[in-house]
Parts: structure tokens; sequence; C-alpha cells
């Protein structure tokens, strides 16, 4: 050090929130120099701790007896504890000569996997032939093929391998075998994929399905290709660009914007968590191992976690966490881009401590003068110790961000409006060579626009497109053709529709890219309540334009409803409690069926005309127990209804019945004819999936599908998805030995319907959610809410591009669906 330190370092220097390379510099020059030896006893290094230190001199003195520390501030002790368990913890972790990788805490986690790979590392990858789960270049690992390794850490490795099944290459993050009896490690894998796969936004990586291989919990991600904004800031001595630290934020904060929309509080944003896409330079936020539902958090005890520098005080204290704790990290490492350095530093067990007690860091502008006043402002607010002071919500960081651009954009075009005023007047000395070559090099190259295509789904709606400030309209139920500038576009309706919301709202245009844009105005269009009680059936008429939804309640009613009409639904009395109904594949019949629990139980299966809705047939003498399922055949010949007493097997022209023999202990909830009407399936009481063959009366094979009771089956083509009484859905198919999973509900899903042609899957759950699900990708699309009680039943109208839904809140209503 050739001149002496500033009073400010020398401050930092005493809170100890230098870091170790820069301290030993400062205390070297201290050793010294007797006139900083002076100038330090001068300098009032006070934060909080020293503050609740000074309350209490005596009783922290070295000579201080047990009674004494018993006295100290109260204040001092909660500021201290929670940073002395952590700090005890991190110690732990340390390596020593004689501990091995499995004695230490798995759940303590400083670093995050970095599941995806470099764009120049695929090949070099290929070199690494074994791992440590016991896989190798080539072999299988469950249904993939291993192509390398991408990394590993204390929890886990992560693969990159190939699905044969959809032609693909994914990141595999699998949990390393000696974890798995910790307490815990399952648990924070499932956590992680629930939260992620509650989001789908182009700034979140998505999640393809949790399964498990060769033994092992597994996340299947995709491969992308790119790098770690961290990787990226330790690539440049100083601040980035600010064009790149703008986008950085709004890019990070539309990611916040949908998974707070979810309730989802992200709780580890850094730079080792925002990944740079490389084709479009796009940031994806990364690993949502640590993330907890709002409302689950406010209770203060979600404990301490995440990365220290990076803590929101509130959460390094252990205290209740909530979206502004992510705004503050995001000023972490925006205040890191624009300025070279991390606004906490010191010994890196301690940091989290600073966050909480230590004063504010520099304002950002004063370390780097070319930032606009705005955007130190902004910073400035993010990193504020109390919440209450920080932005209300990651919309108004986006908003702030949109206005300091547009702020930019504006003093740039004064300064061309002046250069231009400039160049004119140059025209009465040097002519008009001179201004042509200056508007050679100071006029902004034009991009060729894109060839777009947007296609409604058909609501006659007019939506607005904006771009860099320039609107036009487009009526969303005409496929129109625009010619569009490369760069982010925003999308939304002229009118404004509280119940529904359109998809996609943003989009991006590519150079040189002719681009298919499928738009739909999302969410309910309309509902009934007919019914006095939970709505506990439905079905539609197939073929029938506009549609008829029937549905059937435990009020002892059948509903016939047309909504497009507009017309009053019509109501049947039923002799019971109707707990299903279904329509023939004809749309001639509908059967509905039931019971009471007392006398007189009136078990009977009633087939009405679904036209005159008069009842045709009555099936006597089946189930002496309430039934509970029906279903028709795919020809309408045959009709499977399910009780506790059995399964029963009807010819539904004449009434002919057979029992089926089922294995004893099998109580059945559930059923469903496969595609080819050859087969049922038959989902049990006990988790279990049973393969029945109809005509020789014999059980093919039983897949064990869960610990909990199977509540919805529905077919595929080449196999089923179920579900129990639990949060994940299972996709069993002929190619995998395995099933996916598809996790995203936070309670148990009752329903299940999928599209006909097998693209959409939909799901109900207890908390009142439908979700929509692409099954070409095993990607969540969009969460419908509406319902206040369980969706019990669900079923697609007009070719998939809505549904209706039914519900214990006593309610029937019609959905308009996002394109797939």
């Amino acid at each position: 050090m050739i001149s002496c330190p500033p009073l400010s370092e020398l401050e930092l220097f005493l809170l100890g929130r230098l870091n170790d390379f820069d301290s030993e510099i400062v205390e070297s020059h201290l050793s010294e120099c007797e006139a900083c030896q002076e100038q330090i006893t001068k300098v009032n290094a006070d934060d909080d701790i020293v503050r609740a230190m000074r309350k209490r001199p005596t009783a922290l003195g070295s000579q201080a007896g047990a009674s004494d520390l018993r006295d100290a501030s109260d204040e001092l002790m909660g500021l201290l504890i929670p940073h002395l368990k952590r700090i005890s913890k991190s110690v732990d972790l340390l390596p020593s000569s004689g501990a091995s990788d499995s004695t230490r805490d798995p759940s303590i986690q400083t670093e995050t996997f970095v599941p995806f790979v470099h764009a120049d590392s695929v090949a070099s990858d290929t070199t690494t032939t074994e791992f440590a789960n016991g896989g190798a270049v080539g072999e299988m690992f469950g249904n993939y093929e291993i192509r390398g390794i991408l990394g590993s850490g204390g929890m886990g490795t992560v693969y990159h391998a190939y699905d044969p099944l959809l032609r693909r290459s994914v990141a595999i993050k699998a949990v390393n075998g000696n974890l798995l009896s910790a307490p815990g490690i399952a648990e924070r894998l499932v956590r992680e994929a629930q939260a992620v796969a509650a989001v789908e936004h182009d700034h979140i990586v998505a999640i393809h399905a949790v399964e498990t291989l060769n033994g092992l919990p597994c996340i299947i991600m995709p491969l992308l290709r790119g790098r770690t904004l961290k990787e990226r800031l330790e690539s440049v001595p100083g601040p980035l660009p600010l064009n790149e630290i703008i986008e950085i934020g709004r890019d990070a904060t539309n990611g916040l914007i949908a998974a707070h929309a979810q309730g989802l509080v992200h709780c580890d944003i850094k730079p080792a968590n925002l990944w740079i896409d490389e084709v479009t330079g796009r940031i994806k936020i990364l690993d949502f191992g640590l993330a907890v539902i709002h409302g689950d958090a406010e209770n203060g005890n979600v404990g301490v976690c995440g990365t220290p520098g990076f803590l929101a005080p509130e959460q390094a204290r252990g205290a209740a966490v909530d979206p502004r704790t992510d705004l503050f990290s995001l000023g972490c490492v925006l205040y890191r881009a624009a300025t070279g350095r991390a606004p906490f530093t010191g010994e890196p067990t301690l940091r989290s401590l600073w966050t909480a007690i230590g004063t504010p860091p520099a304002p950002a502008i004063d370390l780097n003068p070319g930032l606009p006043v705005a955007l130190s402002q902004l910073l400035d607010r993010l990193l504020s110790r109390n919440p209450e002071h920080r932005p209300a919500s990651a919309k108004e960081v986006l908003n702030d961000l949109d206005a300091i651009v547009h702020r930019q954009v504006r003093d740039r075009n004064h300064m061309i409006r002046r250069r231009w005023l400039i160049g004119m007047a140059g025209t009465a000395l040097i002519g008009a060579t001179g201004v042509g070559i200056w508007a050679q090099f100071n006029t902004k190259p034009l991009h060729r626009s894109v060839d777009v295509t947007i296609e409604g789904d058909g609501s006659p709606i007019e939506v607005i497109l904006k771009h860099e400030g320039q609107e036009q309209s487009l009526q969303l139920s005409e496929i129109t053709q625009l010619k569009l500038e490369p760069g982010d576009y925003t999308a939304s309706t002229v009118t404004v529709f509280p119940q529904r919301q359109l998809i996609p709202d943003r989009f991006v245009i590519e150079a040189g890219q002719r681009k298919v844009i499928r738009m739909a105005l999302t969410g309910e269009i309309s509902q009934h309540r007919n019914h006095t009680q939970a709505v506990t059936g439905i079905a539609v008429l197939p073929r029938s334009n506009p549609p008829t939804v029937f549905s059937v309640s435990l009020d002892r009613t059948l509903v016939a409803w047309n909504f497009v009409r507009g017309t009053d639904p019509r109501v049947e009395i039923l002799p019971h409690q109707a707990r299903c109904v279904a329509v023939s594949p004809d749309g001639d019949s509908v059967v509905t069926t039931g019971g009471n629990r007392q006398f007189p139980t009136e078990l009977a299966i009633r087939i009405w005309d679904a036209h005159r809705l008069t009842v045709d047939q009555v099936l006597l003498d089946g189930h002496e127990r309430i039934v509970t399922e029906i279903a028709y055949s795919p020809t309408g010949n045959e009709l499977a209804s399910a009780a506790a007493d059995g399964v029963c097997l009807w010819n539904a022209k004449t009434g002919a019945r057979q029992t089926l023999t089922l294995p004893e202990e099998q109580k059945i909830e559930t059923l469903a004819f496969t595609i080819d009407g050859k087969r049922l399936l038959l989902g049990s009481e006990n988790g279990q999936v049973l393969e029945w063959d109809v005509h020789s009366n014999t059980h093919l094979k039983t897949h064990p599908v869960g610990r909990t009771s199977i509540r919805a089956i529905v077919p595929l083509t080449h196999g089923f998805v179920a579900t129990g009484d639990e949060t994940t859905i299972r996709i069993w198919t002929r190619n995998t030995s395995q099933p996916r999973m598809l996790i995203g509900h936070r309670q148990s899903v009752r329903c299940l319907a999928v599209s006909q042609d097998e693209s959409v899957l939909l799901s109900g759950d207890q908390e009142g959610l439908i979700r929509v699900w692409s099954l070409t990708d095993y990607r969540l699309i969009q969460v419908l809410q509406g319902h206040s009680k369980e969706v019990t039943a669900i079923t697609f109208l007009n070719g998939g591009m809505q549904a209706a839904s039914g519900s214990a809140d006593r309610t029937v209503r019609v959905w308009q669906l996002p394109f797939p």
C-alpha cells in the first residue's frame, strides 16, 4: 500500500467487512504507519452488534462471570445466536484427516450444482467414463443413455444423457446413493422439482420429469448451453456494461414475478443460480432447492438457509421470508454486476452476519460513476435492511428498470437530435458529403423484419403488441400475418378480463427466423350453480355442437347444461345420491349411478336417453354397496362399475352382468377401459393399478403406482396416467420400465383427463386448482384458478381447447385452455 487507506476503508477493516486479501494489506500498513495507528482510534466503526455490546460493557469483559454473561443484552444474543449456529455447522462441514464425505451434513449447501453444460464442453465430457453412481459412457441409466458427467457436489452428480424416446439430450440430477438415508435429501429433491414445476416461464429452467433411475431419485432437466452469471462476472475485472446489467435485472425480475405469483420465494438468488443462455443471452433462474411457499414461511421457523453474502437480513436471522427477500438477493447480484465488487465481503462464514447487522454498502454510483443515478438509487432500495423500505414487488422493480431504459433511450435520442442539428449546420460549410459520412457512422443499423404468424384460439378479442414504445393491434380470432422487428414483445388485451389470462403475454422475435405464435385467452368462461351439494361427476356429449355438459351431485340431481346457448340447465331428480356419470361413445346414452348410505339404498344403474333425458333402462342386482365409478367401453357395448364389494361388467344392451374375480383384499376405487377396449385398468386402495382382461376375466399385470388409494386413471394409446391420494402424477408407457412423474400440486390430485390427441393432460386437486400439462415434453403449461374447494371431476370439450370441471364448491365451470 503506497498511500494511507481512507477512513471508510479503516472502518470496514474494523468491522471485518474487508475481504481477506485487503485485510492483510491494511493490517500490514497499520503495523508500520504511526499516522494511521492514531487515525484508527478516531474511526467511528459502529453497527448493531457494537451498539448492543456497549449497552453492557462490563458483562462481556474478559473477567466477566457466568452470572454477568446471563445478564448480557437480549438484543445482542438475538443477533449472535443464529450466526454462531451457522458458523458451527459450517465448521462441521470442513474436511478433516479422518472424516469422509459421508459424515458431512448434506442439508447445508453453500454452492449449487450447475446442471447444464458449457457450449464447448460436451465433447470433453465424454472422455469421463466412470462416475460416482457406477455409470459409464454408453451405458443406460434407467431409460437414458449416459453421454458424460457435467458436475458433482455434496448432494449428488449431474449427468449429460440422451433420451431415446423423445430423441433429445437432457441433464439428470441424481442424489448420491450414500445420502439416501440422510433425512431431508429426497424431500429436498422433490421440493425443488415441485417448486419449478409450479412455474412455467421463459426465465425459469424447466423440469421434464422426476424419476427413480437405478434406485436413485433423479430430476430430468433440459441440457442448456451457456454459462452461469458467476462465471461471466469472474471473467470481467470490473463492472459489466450498463445494457447488460439492465438485461440481467429485467430477465431475473421477470422470472421472480412468475415464481412469486405462484407463492414461491426462491431464497437463494445469486450469480451461480442465474444461467446465461448461449443462444439468446437471456437469464434463467436455476435451483429452487431452498424455495419455500410464502404462506408456509410466515411462521418464522424456516431456519437460516441460502448463501452468505446474498442473504437478506431477515433470512440471515432465520426469520420469516417473503418475496422482498429475493429482491434483496437480486440487489446483491446487480450491485456486483454494476460495481465489480460484492456488497458484503469478509470471511465467507460471516458474510450472512454482515447482511444482518453491518452498515449498508457504499452507493453503487460512488464505485461506478458511469451508472445512472436512478439505477444506483434502485440498488440502494433493494439492499435496504428493512423489507418495508425495499420495492414492494418484483413487478415494481421491473417497472423501475424499464423506466431507466426509456430514460436512456430518450437521452440518446436527444443526443442524436443535437448531432443532427450540428450536422445540418455543417452542411453549410462542408456540403452534403460531410453529412452523409456523419450519418453513416451515427445511424443505428436496421434489422430485417421477420415473418410472424399469430394463431388465435377463436376468441373475438383485440390484442395489443408492444415493442420499444411502439404498438399495433390484432384480432385473436384470426390467423394474422405480421412483419416484426427482432426483440422482446409484450401482449395484452384491450378489454380487461379479470378471470382470464393471455398466454403467451411475452415472446421474443429473433432475426432471420420465421415464427408461429399460438395465442389463447385462457381461464374461466362460464359456470352454473344449479347443484346444492358437491358435484361428484361430469361428462360431455361427444360431437354435440354446441357441447352439452352433464353433471351429477350428492343433491340427487342430473343436470344437462349447454353453456353456449345461454338457456337454463335442465335438472332431473334421482332417487339416490349420484356418485358418477358417463356418456356412451356414440352420444346417445347417459348413465348415472351411486346410492344412499341409509335405506333405501337405491343402488340401480340408470341408462338415460341423452337427448330426451328419459330413462331407457335400469340395471339392478349388481352391487350391494354404493357404486363409486362407472365407465363405457370404447365401443359402447359394455359398462364397467366399481363399488366396495367388487367390479361388475355389464352388457349395455341386454343388462347381462359378469362379476370380476379380484385378488383378495383388493378394494377398487376407480377404473377405466384401455383405448382398444380389451382390458380394464383397476385402481385399488392399496396404491396399485391392475390390468384385467375383459373377455377371459383374468388378471394380467399389477403396476405399483404409490402407497395410497388410486383416485383417477386415464388410458393412453400405449399406457395410462394414474394418481392417488398424493401430489404426484405417474405416467406409464410400454417403452419405460419406470413411470414418468409430474410434480407440481401442493395437495392431493383427485381427477385427470387426457385430450383426444394425447398432447394435453388436465389434473384437478383438493386445493381447487386445475393444472394443464403438456404430454409431449412433460411440462406445466398453466394453473387454472376459480374453484374454492376440491375439484372432483374434469373433462375436455371442443376438440381439447376447452374443459369443464365440477367441484365440491357446488359449481360446474367451463375453461378456455392454452395451446399445448
